[in-house]
């Protein structure tokens, strides 16, 4: 996908290591639930 980040369940994934900055945004919202 064209996605920073992908959430499946509890998994949190990225296409590419310049979107590590939204993918660790997004794995912390996602472990702060």
């Amino acid at each position: 996908t064209d996605e920073p980040a992908v959430v499946d369940g509890n998994i949190v994934s990225t296409a590419h290591y310049k979107d590590l900055g939204p993918w660790m945004k997004t794995a912390l919202n996602l472990v702060e639930k």
